[in-house]
């Protein structure tokens, strides 16, 4: 169980303290009225004693309260209707959930969990106080029946005397009413006591001493007392108004308790008091708890599927309205004891303690002495009559049957004991108490009267408890137990097994007897009142922190469980609360069935309150890459729920939602400056129309080092790269060019059981002009203004600097992926970084019953993540998973520059080895000013001469071993041109001619012999199977 703030004796005291009636004349409640107040409003907050008052026991013992405290109700207060308690019941609930937000927590540490769990529970608390205040006893005890009525009359009435005489009147008449009536009365002769009302203000102090005399003389001084209120008048200066504010308010916490009881029950149809019998009020209270919240929803059950549909949210919405603490009126405006001075509030202290020590404790005193000789006497009769059938014998049979000839004697002296008991109890005479609970207990079975047997069970656990030599004793559980048992089942009356359990779950909390405490728990929260089997579980789960170790899956089962009980209850903020709270529990060990369930709730919950952020993230929880446990049907389920919802939540936003599916593979974006167009799809090999060089990107690489080398002129050129991968260097920005085309591809991976549908798919892009300059020829004037666009955006901006391309529709099948390329083109110069891709996704659904409630898809976005290569250069980049810089996705973008391009015709669809065909150039260049200049080139009919210089380059995979590159002319190197020496990986050697018969191992011997490349290549070189393509020669030749 949560810690509270009371111990278990000041619980217990407060649930049974001695219960007053007050009886007010109109003109006493008028005087009350001007302090906003009635008369047992205005004595509520002294009805505690703050020091110890003592009485004596039938047996002269000396007994000591503490701690006294005093329930002061109206003479005309009646128990709510079932409709108002049970919104009293839900409204204490949801009124405390911000109680919960203090920082209240402690740490729980097991090998595989580190928990922060709240130490209270406040809503808890709040619905045991209130169920606890407007719950009524039943006939068979007189702990909740008042035993005292205070006749208040004002001294501004004509006839003072004579109005306390129609009060004695009107509280006989109603006691002896036939059939009784409530309020119900502790005994025949309870204790009255006289309070003359005086208005300090107003009243004459003459007329108010002389009234008090005759008062004294008729009733008795120690049953009387003059109070004297008002002794300042209220709203006369604006000072006045200052002072009553900052006079202390010791009223707002119980008025606010009464006054929205009062209000609403005075909206509702109120119980006319005249009209009402015992039996009525029974019944009341019978049904008060059972239908506590027995609310009609469509929720399922949390280990049941989750095929659910959108209405059970509507239907959810509609329980709870008013249960989140706002439909209780605040009276913190009201200035409560406005008339009140310091002096006032003595005045109130000193008549409740005479009212307790000189009249209500020695009207106990007498009664307990009264009582304990009436059942002394009886028992000594019960021995006399005994006595002959001890003597002379009897069957066990007739022993067995003679209660049942005398029940109606048996029951009525049984009550006096339980009544003698109460009194005792009331009064913090546990032992005397304990004692006649228990003689009661033995003169009844349970098949006699179970009603009464298990209250006398269930006081005989507490009185046991409540004795200050209980520490030594043992706890009977086995009682309280039984009488949780016979309330419950065979009575059916689960207000007093509620009680039972208040009470008892308490004491085995001191015990730290969690276990016992679990299993009470357990047992009421079956029954159909939602809202207690939610709090009760609530509370069993805290219990099992307390084992040793902590059960912790224990702990979040149930409170998942509980949550599925707040939400049929319509407390969906405190559902919310108790899925939070496990939700950390159930991702540790990748329970996916169960973190599926808490998701989807709390998805659904979430959206219902407009809790957007958390609803997306809880949804999006549901499509995780690591959560295929879920069939394809479910996927579904869960997917249309989805839909529905953000629907609901983006109507609202600006921003593009972040989806979850389908997952990009972050490692294959690619992106290729192409240039103006796009090529077209063809059967020429000058057509690519793919730009996947990595398999082949080494061997395009040493042609390049290779060229370069030949040609003494290109030696002091730059390599400009134009296509960016993860194998490439990305340190550096890519420079893109105005109106150019950008081309990115990359592959999307669909992980659930289902095809996605993705339409209207484009390349997410932030473009900014901001701190771009142009070449120092340019003035500062040409500078564009500094403003960032996007189109991360549901509305589509004007005069957007980028054109992108749109693929209409694509399927991604379930557990395939699938390439996708797109394209775009900056309009202006500026920084442009490509943020993801942004579409619009469903669901390819077929046999669908009704494709018309199918929602549409939602426009959303997914990100690119990309990261440089892993670093390994240092200690600490070893020991730390760091990664380089990766700026392929933030280009820079210069304005229009020349563009060559050339296009060779004709262009056959094959060309062979050591083949050379004629052909035309045709040249055409794009100046920045968007006109051309077109240059066509014919060539004429020439051939290459046969015995003109050739180069030939053989790129291939060996068979066996053997160098990887081979020349047919000299060993030149790539960066000191015509020198034998090379500073890096020479890969040039010089094989022997290829015409020659000579033996073909001296040009391995040749390249392993050489004191450069003996380090630096892969002379040993195995290619795999896979590998092992034939030899391409290209042949360049020389023209004359």
């Amino acid at each position: 169980m949560a810690q509270t703030k009371k111990s278990v004796s000041e619980f217990i005291q407060d649930a049974f303290c001695p219960m007053v009636a007050v009886l007010c004349s109109y003109d006493a409640e008028s005087i009350c009225r001007k302090n906003n107040l009635t008369f047992a409003e205005l004595i509520q907050p002294f009805c505690r004693l703050p020091t110890e008052v003592s009485y004596r026991d039938p047996s002269n013992n000396l007994i000591t309260l503490k701690n006294l405290r005093l329930e002061i109700k109206d003479f005309n207060s009646l128990p709510p209707q079932n409709t108002l308690a049970k919104k009293l019941l839900n409204d204490s609930v949801s009124s405390a959930l911000n109680n919960g937000i203090v920082n209240n927590e402690h740490e729980i540490s097991t090998e595989q969990y580190e928990l922060r769990i709240r130490n209270t529970t406040p809503w808890f608390d709040a619905w045991r106080d209130c169920f606890l205040r407007i719950s009524y006893n039943g006939d068979h005890e007189y702990l909740k029946n008042y035993l005292a009525c205070i006749m208040v009359v004002s001294t501004s009435h004509l006839d003072p005397m004579d109005a306390f005489a129609k009060l004695v009147q009107q509280q006989n008449l109603q006691q002896q009413q036939s059939p009784a009536k409530l309020p119900k009365w502790f005994m025949t002769n309870i204790y009255k006591y006289f309070v003359l009302l005086h208005d300090v203000t107003e009243g004459e102090e003459s007329k108010a001493v002389s009234v008090f005399g005759d008062l004294k003389q008729q009733y008795g001084a120690g049953n009387c007392h003059l109070l004297q209120i008002n002794s300042k008048r209220a709203g006369q200066t604006s000072g006045d108004t200052d002072a009553a504010t900052n006079m202390p308010d010791p009223w707002r916490l119980y008025v606010k308790q009464s006054s929205s009881t009062t209000q609403q029950q005075q909206e509702s149809q109120s119980i006319s008091r005249k009209e009402s019998s015992m039996s009525d009020s029974l019944s009341n209270l019978t049904e008060l708890i059972d239908q506590e919240l027995n609310i009609t929803t469509s929720i399922s059950h949390p280990l049941s599927s989750f095929d659910t549909s959108s209405s059970d949210l509507t239907s959810i919405g509609t329980t709870d309205e008013g249960y989140d603490g706002s439909s209780i009126t605040s009276a913190s405006t009201i200035i409560h004891g406005a008339c009140l001075t310091l002096s006032d509030h003595d005045r109130i202290h000193v008549f409740m303690n005479e009212f307790v020590t000189k009249g209500l404790l020695l009207w106990v005193e007498t009664n307990l002495k009264t009582f304990n000789e009436q059942i002394t006497s009886r028992r000594g009769l019960t021995k006399f009559f005994s006595m002959p059938k001890k003597l002379f014998g009897s069957s066990t049979t007739t022993a067995k049957n003679v209660p049942s000839t005398s029940s109606t004697n048996l029951t009525n002296d049984s009550m006096e004991i339980r009544r003698a008991g109460d009194l005792a109890f009331l009064f913090q005479n546990y032992e005397f108490a304990y004692n006649n609970y228990y003689a009661a207990k033995r003169d009844l079975s349970r098949d006699q009267a179970p009603t009464f047997y298990a209250g006398v069970l269930e006081m005989c656990c507490l009185s046991n408890f409540m004795q200050e030599s209980s520490a030594s004793k043992t706890y009977p559980a086995q009682y309280m137990d039984e009488a949780i048992d016979i309330y419950s089942l065979a009575c059916r009356l689960p207000i007093f097994a509620t009680r039972c359990v208040l009470m008892s779950t308490e004491i085995l909390k001191s015990k730290e007897a969690y276990d016992q405490a679990v299993q009470q728990f357990l047992k009421l929260s079956q029954e159909d009142s939602d809202l207690r089997g939610a709090l009760f579980l609530e509370q069993a789960s805290h219990c099992f922190l307390n084992y040793r170790p902590p059960y912790i899956r224990k702990y979040a089962f149930y409170m998942v469980i509980a949550g599925h009980r707040y939400l049929k209850a319509g407390q969906r903020l405190h559902a919310l609360r108790c899925y939070t709270d496990v939700l950390s529990i159930y991702e540790k060990p990748n329970w996916s069935l169960a973190l599926d369930h808490i998701n989807f709730t709390l998805g659904k919950q979430s959206a219902s309150l407009n809790h957007s952020n958390d609803a997306i993230r809880s949804f999006n929880a549901l499509f995780a890459p690591n959560n295929r446990i879920q069939n394809a049907q479910q996927q579904i389920n869960f997917f249309k729920e989805y839909l529905t919802v953000f629907n609901q939540l983006t109507n609202s936003q600006t921003n593009l939602p972040e989806l979850p599916v389908p997952v990009i593979d972050n490692s294959t974006i690619k992106i290729l400056l192409a240039g103006q167009q796009q090529p077209q799809i063809g059967t020429q090999v000058s057509n690519c129309n793919d730009f996947d060089f990595d398999e082949t990107r080494k061997v395009w690489s040493d042609l390049e080092r290779t060229i370069t080398a030949h040609d003494r002129r290109a030696s002091g050129t730059r390599t400009q790269i134009n296509l960016f991968t993860s194998r490439t260097h990305n340190q550096q920005h890519p420079i893109a060019v105005a109106n150019e085309t950008i081309r990115v591809e990359f592959y999307v991976r669909n992980i659930l059981q289902v095809p996605l549908l993705l339409s209207e798919v484009q390349i997410l892009w932030k473009h900014s002009s901001n701190s771009w300059k142009r070449k120092s020829s340019v003035s500062a004037e040409n500078v564009e203004d500094s403003k960032e666009f996007t189109n991360d955006t549901l509305t589509k901006q004007s005069d957007e600097p980028v054109e992108c391309d749109t693929l209409t529709d694509c399927v991604v099948f379930p557990n395939d992926t699938l390439k996708i390329e797109l394209s775009l083109r900056p309009r202006r110069p500026g920084y442009l970084t490509i943020l993801g891709i942004c579409y619009r996704l469903n669901i390819l659904v077929q046999n669908i019953s009704d494709q018309t409630t199918w929602p549409y898809g939602i426009k959303g976005k997914t990100l690119f993540h990309v990261k440089g290569t892993r670093l390994n250069s240092n200690h600490k980049e070893r020991l730390n998973v760091m990664y380089g810089v990766d700026k392929r996705l933030e280009l820079q973008v210069i304005p229009e520059a020349p563009l060559l391009q050339i296009e060779y015709s004709p262009m056959p669809t094959a060309i062979f080895i050591y083949f050379f065909n004629r052909h035309s150039m045709a040249t055409t260049t794009a100046v920045e000013d968007c006109s051309s200049l077109t240059v066509t080139t014919t060539e004429t009919d020439q051939s290459v001469q046969p015995h003109s210089p050739t180069l030939v380059l053989e790129l291939h995979r060996p068979t066996e071993t053997g160098p990887r590159v081979r020349w047919s002319e000299e060993t030149i190197d790539n960066e000191f041109m015509n020198k034998k020496k090379s500073k890096c990986c020479c890969i040039f050697t010089k094989p022997h001619d290829p015409q020659s018969n000579e033996d073909k191992t001296t040009e391995v011997d040749e390249y392993n012999n050489c004191e450069h490349c003996r380090y630096h290549t892969e002379s040993d070189y195995a290619a795999k199977p896979e590998e092992r393509q034939p030899k391409v020669k290209i042949i360049v030749g020389k023209l004359q």
